[in-house]
Formats: structure tokens, sequence, C-alpha cells
């Protein structure tokens, strides 16, 4: 290997930057729970999560995804803040909860949230809610809105039975749920900038970045392809529309440098042994690939070839 070669490929291999791109978030999150403000408060710790409500919200957790944030609606009757944290309870039979999740604990009351959270939840879960002091919760006298209760907390992973509560009451605690399409525990439209991947969540998904250096041969030419991330590269090559080399594809990745081998046509090696020395055609050589989000990057490169009559 040349000393010239040696060099540019040294450059190319370190100077491959990321570049960033936001991507949007392809689900819509969900609501779930209950909207009622409440007007009561329950004496003493207790977990409270509502089944049913008689005005068709939805109650149950539709499907995976993860709980971004959560509300208790409290109007101000007097009744002073009390310390309390969304769970997030997994029915397992009749009146029987267990906790898979918890949100921080915060100060609940009037003019207080909505709260942030980061709780895996699967389809089927009910938000509950407690609080150390007591839970808010509102008397709504309709025959479809039902709760079970716990007058004591309960630690994540932990199951208990609980009661089942005379109709007309209902939960103040509702969630809202985002999809996590990459599954890695942050949701899609308010946490994780980069939902196509879960190598990344804080920063916006990285655009691929490709870098070559192509080299001839006598019977061949060569491409030294950089890509600063990991993504499967087609390099192509062509003098005209109808002059062309075979594309060749393969995996490529940051920290490496990936050798393609394009072989000279039949056509090519006539056009070049017409071809006075002194004289070259122009070669041009793209490298392609998709980054993390799908989108395709590419990098072009011109590549005399001289003549060789």
């Amino acid at each position: 290997m040349s000393r010239t070669l040696r060099t540019a490929l040294t450059t190319l291999a370190t100077s491959i930057a990321l570049a960033a791109a936001l991507v949007p978030g392809a689900a819509a999150a969900t609501e779930v729970g209950s909207d009622c403000v409440a007007e009561e408060l329950t004496m003493g710790p207790f977990i409270m999560v509502g089944t049913e409500d008689a005005g068709g919200r939805q109650m149950s957790v539709p499907a995976a995804g993860i709980a971004t944030s959560w509300t208790g609606r409290v109007a101000p009757f007097g009744a002073e803040p009390t310390i309390g944290y969304m769970k997030v309870l997994r029915p397992i039979g009749t009146g029987q909860f267990r906790v898979v999740g918890e949100s921080e604990s915060t100060l609940v009351g009037p003019g207080q949230g909505p709260f942030p959270a980061r709780i895996p939840v699967q389809a089927g879960d009910r938000i509950g809610v407690y609080g150390s002091e007591g839970v808010f919760y509102c008397l709504t006298g309709a025959m479809g809105d039902t709760i079970f209760s716990l007058n004591r907390n309960l630690a994540v992973g932990s199951t208990a039975t609980f009661a089942a509560n005379a109709p007309g009451i209902q939960a103040a605690v509702s969630a809202t749920i985002e999809p996590d399409a990459d599954d890695d525990g942050y949701g899609d439209e308010t946490q994780d900038k980069c939902p196509q991947s879960p190598a990344w969540h804080q920063i916006p998904c990285p655009e691929l970045g490709l870098g070559l250096v192509p080299v001839a041969a006598r019977s061949a030419v060569f491409v030294h392809v950089s890509a600063s991330l990991p993504s499967q590269v087609t390099v192509s090559a062509r003098v005209s529309r109808k002059l062309r080399l075979k594309a060749v594809e393969h995996p490529a990745g940051p920290g490496q440098i990936t050798k393609f081998k394009l072989p000279l046509t039949g056509a090519l090696k006539k056009r070049l042994g017409a071809l006075p020395k002194r004289r070259a055609l122009g070669l041009r050589i793209t490298a392609s690939g998709a980054g993390v989000a799908g989108v395709v990057r590419s990098e072009t490169r011109t590549l005399k070839l001289r003549g060789r009559s």
C-alpha cells in the first residue's frame, strides 16, 4: 500500500462525524384512566384503582408501551395536598392485582400535576394511585363507575387482593401511555429522540456518514469505504449510462475500512485500450447506505482512468 493511499485511508477513518436528524415518533399516545375531579379524600394510606368508567373512558392499557406522565385532578375543596404517586397494577385474578411499577412520590392536590413518569406497561394493566395520608377520589353516583382499593401500601412486585367498593366511586387518576417501538424503555413521543433504535434516546437518530477512497488497478477498481454507523453499503460506478460496472454490496461499520472490488468490464477495457495514455475517462463512483431511521445517504467520487493506447 502506498504512503499516499495509507494517508488517505487514515484521514477517511478519522474524519467521519455523526450528523443528527430529528425523527418523529410513529404512533399516537393514549390516555388511560378517569378524568373526574376529586372532591373527597380517604383517611390513612390507601391504594385506589379504577376498573370501569360510566362515561366509556379507557381504563385499561390497550397495548404495551411506556407511561410517561400521570395526573390526579383535585378540586380546591379545602383539603391539604398529600404525598402520593401513581402505581401500575396488573390484574392476575378476581380482585387480585400485582404492582408492576410506580412513579416517584410527589405532592398531590389542587393545582398540582401532571407529573412525569417512565414506567413500562403491558396491555390490560390498570392505573392506580397511592397516598400516604389518603387518596383523593370522586363520588360520581354513576353505577358504571367502579374501583378496587387497598388500605395499605404495596411494593413493586407484590400481589394482594383488593376490596371491591360500591359503584359510584372513581379514582381521580389518569396516565399518558406512549408507544415504545424500539423497546428501550422510553416513550416514543416525548422521551425518545430516536424511536427507531434502542442505541439512542437522548439524541436524535444519527444519519449515516460515508467516506470513500477509490484506487484504480489493471483489471478492477478498489473502493475503500468508511461508515459512521453499521449499514449495508452498495458501491456502484459508471462512465456513462451505458458504460457501468456491476454494483457490489457489503456490510460496513464504524472503526473499519471495507474494501469493495469492482471488476472492469470488457467494454470499459476496450474503451481504455483505444484511448491515448495522455487522456482519461472519468469513472463516477457512488457509495450509498441507509442510516438508523432508514434515510439513505450517499457519497460520490470521480476517479480518472488513464488511457492505455
